[in-house]
């Protein structure tokens, strides 16, 4: 079962073992990044299953005062990246595109 939780500084560890491909990158933040990186705002989230970090992402709750194309209290998802070696990498990709 996938299991959302806030990032603690307790995982970093855990975050920094993600693995992923170079065109991920292009959507997304290196495992370093997304725990060095911090905005306003913006609430980083880790997705488990079982006892193991397979992806993260950061939610923008700030998201419809810095764009007028979003509904007032509009949520953003941001830096959305799952491990390459994870089969929830393919279903997300299936679902999205």
């Amino acid at each position: 079962m996938l299991k959302i939780k806030p990032l603690r500084k307790a995982d970093l560890n855990k975050v920094l073992s993600i693995q992923a491909s170079a065109e991920q990158f292009a959507f997304s933040a290196d495992p370093t990044s997304f725990t060095k990186t911090h905005v306003q705002g913006t609430l980083p989230f880790l997705i488990w299953e079982g006892e193991q970090v397979i992806g993260y992402f950061k939610l923008d709750t700030l998201l419809s005062q810095k764009q007028n194309y979003c509904p007032v209290n509009s949520l953003g998802l941001c830096t959305l990246l799952v491990d390459k070696h994870h089969p929830l990498l393919n279903q997300i990709f299936i679902k999205c595109f």
